[in-house]
């Protein structure tokens, strides 16, 4: 006796089956996509979608992580194992060989109804979030709402049964678990499986692809003078650790620098009357802030506008004028300042900035840790300097951030409504997607009366109380964002937690801020080398000045002569040599900062973490001219050990910041170079650390120091017993050493003897290299039969990203790799690519530094000449 139901052995419509098949083919593309497309937002957030068809977006849609990913998953990659699983369901219903067949088919086809009810039924929720909430809509994510809807009408025309009785039965067999839905969940859970690993490698790949096409534009854009494009292009590179970091950062510095440099006084004299009218204004009248125990009151004092238009204001007390603004600076408080933190608080911060400037939003992430954890005792206050022509007239017309107006005066309108440090930390989270719409939409979703906020934008209120900021940023010479003054002292740049919370620590011990600097001491040869210093470990000796070398290799502490420029290795040689030792960080660090240095992170380094102690060695503030730090990088020299005689420690160790970087560490995989060098600037303090290149690394800015466990007396004071430097490497036979190819060989200067070679050192992340590389290949190709070679050696510590950078240009010539930096050390080589033309003899003929285009000619004219000589 036949028991199966009529509907169960019912016909399955199949043709509606097959076009159910064909959409979701077409989901699963559209899926696909969508996945691509999140990735790439994710990892820049510059980056607009193609599928950004007229006013429809899938750019605005999909950045917001809030509908577009479920447990840290793009939506669009579940999708791909939904419809894998729904295409599973539509095959079983396309067969109908035998009566269980049939059965599975019809069975399938009503969990097919019942999965298309529920994605459409999502479809739709998300359509009403993109269309109302939104406010955008998605093509791809268009396509895929069809695509769902369609599978369900595609099931439910398939199947042989009503709409309700196919949900119904489509559930319970679900349930059951069948055939059909044993294999519609293995394809699901095998399908989902495949796509997360692919989204990790696609996101993998994509984000090494993304950095260096960033670096590239990067470059581009910083020899175009777009500093400020720069900053917010390599934003995601710079906000953590990342094999691009390094290079990200000081790119990013160098728009900092070209994008932020300050007016000059004549220039900040252009301010109209109109401009500086009012500032009287600003002064905070209604309630006086109770001043501290014996201290004046903080960030309380007007700067005062000039009573005409072309006088000149007046320099705020201990004030200093540097590319920043000036290093002291009054800043005014007011009524309508918006405020986070008692009144009456000790320490003021004001925070200047721009909600378009990549750089305010690293620094508005810093602060907000830092607010959090001052609530209680510290005052923080926000000013206005949208980088934006059409309401900042110091911008000269230009739309640098043309956002930067409208989102100022939206968080001002929030902030009468009492949300304004909620949507000051809005704004930065949604950098990138701040068009007017968007911002509207972002200040509904804080609670706002947004009939009141839209009345308060249409007032004036906002834009003169932006004024009013542009004008106290004027008289503080500021010309940039973001800028920082904790009780009136400038924190330039986006300052991280540490020197925030360092800056804070130093206003609560002395609210005037006050220098208190080392008294400036001239250095005598009867002073001992070494100097006592503590850790949390105990006492040590450290050299009282930059280390040189006798000609026996021994390291000597003298003052009055040039240190001597050493690779890690010469430096941990000579310090052992003359019974001493390589500083740990810890002890160099404690030595400078004048207080033992706490690994306050425990990951084993001192100075990325609080600052004990001063930042600098001479005391708590930078001052310009103490140390020798202002030179430029690739002209600028180191001078004699301790003639710089206010840079030195309360102790009396001399020039442990700028003059040269010092190396540190006791083994070479702890080295690392600390201080900065001549060139560093403000960045030449006892927290910094570099670390770009190997311990080989030996050029004009390389020096170092020894540590010892007891005081160990100088090997010689005799100047003339000190070793000659080396010299440059022009004019003589290449040293001999041995470098490892890409394909294993090892290869060295005794290899090329007979051949005119042409060495250059290449890094992945330099952009002059990028030219040069595929230039050298021309090269190779028309001067190699006739005895010339090229060898490019690779200096990154990752060998592996210099051999993936050469491999694009498909190389025909020799690419080898020093990790170590051990060969770049010998040719004093202080930026990339530096090249050397070896003639045939061995000898190095020229220096190339940096690859110029219209330098080829007279490069190759030279190349020419020596292929010529037999």
């Amino acid at each position: 006796m036949n028991t199966q139901t009529p509907e169960t052995t019912s016909t399955v419509r199949k043709p509606a089956l097959w076009v159910a098949m064909t959409l979701l083919s077409a989901g699963l593309a559209a899926a696909i996509y969508g996945v691509f497309v999140k990735i790439r937002l994710e990892l820049n957030t510059g980056y607009t979608a193609g599928c950004d068809v007229g006013s429809m977006s899938c750019t605005a849609v999909m950045s917001q992580d809030q509908y577009a990913v479920i447990f840290g998953i793009p939506i669009a990659l579940w999708a791909i194992p939904t419809y894998a699983m729904m295409m599973a369901l539509a095959w079983f219903g396309l067969k109908s060989d035998s009566d269980e067949e049939r059965a599975h088919a019809t069975s399938a086809t009503q969990m097919l109804t019942v999965m298309g009810a529920i994605t459409s039924a999502y479809a739709v929720f998300l359509f009403y979030v993109s269309h109302v909430v939104l406010d955008a809509l998605c093509p791809v994510c268009l396509v895929m709402y069809a695509v769902q809807i369609g599978t369900l009408v595609c099931a439910l025309l398939a199947a042989p049964t009503s709409v309700g009785t196919s949900l119904l039965r489509g559930a319970r067999a679900a349930l059951n678990v069948p055939k059909p839905a044993v294999y519609a969940a293995g394809v699901f859970v095998l399908t989902l499986g495949f796509s997360l690993s692919w989204f990790h490698h696609e996101k993998d790949v994509s984000f090494h692809a993304t950095a260096r096409h960033q670096l590239t534009q990067a470059e581009t854009l910083l020899s175009q003078k777009k500093g400020a494009e720069v900053t917010k292009l390599l934003a995601g590179l710079t906000d953590g650790p990342n094999p691009y970091y390094a290079y990200a950062s000081q790119l990013a510095r160098q728009a900092t620098d070209q994008q932020y440099t300050a007016p000059s006084l004549d220039e900040m004299e252009t301010i109209s009357e109109e401009e500086l009218a009012g500032l009287e204004a600003l002064a905070p009248t209604p309630t006086p802030q109770p001043a501290p125990v014996n201290t004046k009151p903080t960030a309380k004092a007007v700067a005062k506008p000039p009573t005409t238009a072309t006088a000149k204001p007046s320099a705020p007390r201990r004030a200093r004028k540097t590319d920043m603004g000036y290093s002291y600076f009054e800043v005014p408080v007011g009524p309508d300042d918006f405020i986070h933190g008692p009144a009456d608080a000790k320490v003021t911060v004001v925070e200047f900035a721009d909600f378009e400037c990549a750089f305010c939003r690293m620094l508005s992430n810093n602060l907000k840790q830092v607010r959090q954890k001052y609530k209680d005792k510290v005052r923080f206050v926000f000013k206005y300097y949208p980088m934006d022509g059409s309401c900042n007239p110091r911008m000269g017309g230009e739309r640098m951030h043309p956002n930067a107006c409208h989102c100022s005066e939206a968080s001002y309108c929030a902030g009468k409504q009492g949300k304004f440090w909620e949507a000051h930390d809005l704004l930065f989270a949604k950098q990138g997607e701040l068009g007017a719409p968007k911002v509207r939409g972002y200040m509904e979703s804080l609670g706002l009366d947004m009939a009141a906020w839209d009345t308060c934008m249409r007032s004036p209120a906002p834009k003169n109380r932006i004024r009013q900021d542009i004008r106290v940023a004027a008289l503080a010479g500021i010309h940039g964002t973001p800028r920082t003054y904790i009780n009136n002292r400038l924190v330039s740049g986006s300052a991280t937690v540490s020197i925030l919370d360092y800056y804070i620590q130093k206003a609560f011990e002395n609210p005037e801020m006050g220098d208190n600097k080392a008294a400036a001491v001239a250095p005598s040869q009867k002073m001992d080398a070494m100097v006592a210093a503590k850790s949390a470990q105990g006492t040590f000796y450290i050299d009282r000045f930059e280390a040189s070398v006798d000609k026996s290799g021994r390291a000597v502490s003298l003052p009055g002569v040039l240190p001597t420029n050493a690779s890690w290795f010469e430096a941990e040689a000579a310090c052992k040599k003359a019974g001493k030792r390589m500083c740990l960080e810890e002890e160099w660090i404690s030595a400078c900062a004048g207080k033992p240095a706490i690994d306050n992170n425990n990951n084993k380094w001192f100075n990325d973490d609080d600052i004990e102690g001063t930042r600098y060695p001479y005391g708590a503030f930078y001052e310009n001219g103490t140390c020798h730090d202002a030179q430029k990088t690739l002209t600028g020299s180191s001078v004699k050990a301790g003639s710089m005689h206010g840079c030195r420690t309360p102790t009396g160790v001399y020039d442990l910041t700028g003059n040269l970087n010092e190396w540190i560490g006791a083994t070479k995989d702890k080295a690392s170079m600390t201080g900065g060098h001549f060139g560093s600037g403000e960045g030449a303090a006892c927290n910094r650390r570099g670390s770009m290149f190997g311990p080989g690394n030996r050029n004009n800015t390389t020096g170092f120091r020894c540590c010892a466990d007891s005081l160990v007396a100088n090997a010689t004071s005799d100047v003339g017993q000190l070793a000659k430097s080396a010299g440059d490497v022009v004019g003589r036979v290449i040293p001999e050493f041995q470098v490892k190819t890409v394909d294993g060989k090892s290869i060295g200067p005794k290899d090329w003897r007979g051949k005119v070679t042409y060495v250059t050192f290449f890094a992945y992340w330099c952009g002059s290299c990028k030219r040069e590389l595929p230039e050298l290949k021309k090269w190779q190709e028309e001067y190699g039969p006739r005895g010339f070679q090229v060898i490019a050696i690779g200096v990154d510590k990752h060998s592996k990203l210099d051999i993936d950078f050469a491999a694009k240009y498909e190389p025909n010539y020799t690419i080898a790799l020093d990790p170590d930096a051990a060969v770049m050390g010998m040719f004093d080589i202080a930026a990339m690519p530096t090249s050397f033309i070896i003639d045939r003899n061995g000898v190095v003929q020229h220096r190339i530094v940096g690859f110029d285009k219209n330098e080829v000619p007279t490069t190759r004219s030279f190349v020419e000449k020596l292929v010529q000589k037999k």
